[in-house]
């Protein structure tokens, strides 16, 4: 509850406190009567006892940030000195957020400048290296001194959301944007998590660099690839007790296409199907220790599944602990808060390029937001940040990456509403997985109610907690 109210070479990307169980009143703004178009002024927006505060932070900083240019070179002193830091200085708080732990494995890399502001929920930092397993990892961070102040600023106080802070977002865009990681693929899904979830706390393990801290033993000694991978699932194992893991979000795959294109580019000679599938069985042994640890709910983004034999990983089923998560992108996915069907005569199509990956996909999240031009979206989309993490906007393209970090916030929402008096362990990750993606939906063979709408019913604790109120 809130403190304020004490009132890609071998893998594949995917690409005080009532929560609302019903859309908002009016939700309709298209002329039909479905759950339709909206303005970005029906958009939800912080608790004004928050915006208070961050209108106090910007006040600071607004007229500060506007007074000097530090992207030229000869303004790089005073406020805008350049400051290098470790990105994990201590900034890390134990009070702050709950037993809510995720690690975060982004297999495209992580923009850490883009999760800057949100150091003090950061438990700790991790890469993979040859010879060495899971390694920590700290990267240095280049920012201007009055940009250190403001995110040091932020960060010393309780959690405030990107959307409080709409006004301070682009000054500092134009002061000092060049020194913020763009969005990218890590950026959006860390933000994602780090908002919509306001008490979580986060581990990060650095993305998989096979091409350049595994070719030789890939290439050439499947025996030593067998035991770097072994040694990496060990260490990983020994991370997520360590730093009681309960949630895992995973960006990506590995793939038998993948080990094929991974060996034309990096080894000699032709490849036998057989070392591919080796080399693949190696690398299973890091996922199974993500997505089937006992207590650990894994969460991963779904890709365009050609066949078992191609996605071995993707496709198995023996990840009991393991949800594989798709998108959708229409304004109304025509189910109620359980994912039951609102019109019974309305069939909501799947996207194209992911409909055959429905069998082994177990849901398909729906981001509100239109894939095309001018990318319409209703009252709840999926919302984005800025690269610095302020401001929010909703987004234009929804992918499976996108809508994996939604599907987890949901698990957490689901466990803090219905079962926080429940142990974190496999019974209650099968109870969440079974309330998350119920039974008794007859489209699908499975019988599953795959298509869900979490956003359109706030099951988020950023709108649990009162973050963010309706207009």
């Amino acid at each position: 509850m809130l403190k304020f109210l004490t009132l890609c070479t071998a893998m594949t990307l995917s690409g005080c406190g009532i929560a609302m169980s019903s859309p908002p009143d009016d939700e309709s703004s298209s002329s039909n009567g479905v759950y339709g178009r909206a303005k970005l002024t029906d958009l939800a927006v912080p608790n004004p006892l928050i915006q208070a505060m961050a209108n106090n932070i910007s006040d600071q900083y607004v007229d500060r940030l506007k007074a000097v240019n530090c992207q030229d070179p000869s303004e790089q002193y005073g406020n805008c000195e350049l400051q290098e830091r470790d990105f994990n200085s201590g900034q890390f708080d134990a009070e702050k957020g709950n037993k809510e732990r995720v690690l975060i494995w982004d297999l495209a890399g992580i923009e850490y400048k883009a999760v800057a502001r949100y150091r003090s929920r950061v438990k700790g930092l991790y890469e993979i290296e040859a010879g060495q397993g899971v390694v920590e990892w700290n990267p240095r961070v280049t920012l201007p001194k009055i940009v250190w102040e403001l995110l040091d600023h932020i960060d010393s106080n309780d959690f405030m959301p990107a959307a409080a802070f709409e006004r301070l977002d682009s000054a500092l865009i134009n002061a000092a944007g060049d020194f913020i990681d763009s969005t990218g693929h890590g950026g959006m899904v860390a933000n994602y998590l780090f908002e919509y979830n306001p008490n979580a706390q986060f581990v990060y393990l650095r993305g998989f660099d096979l091409e350049n801290k595994f070719a030789d033993s890939f290439c050439e000694d499947r025996d030593a690839f067998h035991q770097d991978m072994n040694l990496v699932a060990n260490q990983l194992s020994h991370i997520l007790q360590k730093h009681s893991i309960r949630y895992v979000n995973i960006s990506g795959g590995h793939t038998l296409s993948g080990m094929r294109d991974f060996w034309r580019k990096n080894c000699a000679g032709a490849s036998q199907e057989y070392e591919l599938k080796n080399r693949l069985s190696a690398i299973k042994q890091v996922y199974d220790v993500l997505m089937n640890s006992d207590g650990v709910m894994a969460f991963q983004a779904s890709a365009d599944i050609s066949s078992r034999s191609e996605y071995p990983i993707e496709t198995s089923n023996g990840y009991n602990n393991r949800l594989l998560v798709g998108h959708l992108a229409v304004l109304d996915a025509n189910v109620d808060e359980n994912g039951y069907p609102l019109d019974a005569n309305k069939v909501v199509a799947l996207p194209s390029l992911y409909y055959q990956s429905e069998p082994w996909t177990d849901v398909f999240i729906n981001s509100g937001v239109e894939p095309s031009r001018p990318h319409d979206f209703n009252k709840t989309p999926l919302m984005q940040t800025s690269q610095a993490g302020f401001s929010f906007f909703p987004i234009t393209r929804s992918y499976p990456s996108w809508m994996t970090p939604i599907a987890l916030s949901t698990a957490i929402y689901i466990r803090k509403h219905d079962f926080s008096h429940l142990p974190f362990d496999n019974n209650l990750i099968q109870k969440i997985k079974n309330k998350l993606v119920p039974d008794g939906c007859n489209r699908f063979s499975s019988g599953k109610c795959k298509i869900q709408d979490p956003l359109r019913y706030k099951k988020q604790d950023l709108f649990f907690e009162n973050y963010l109120i309706s207009p």
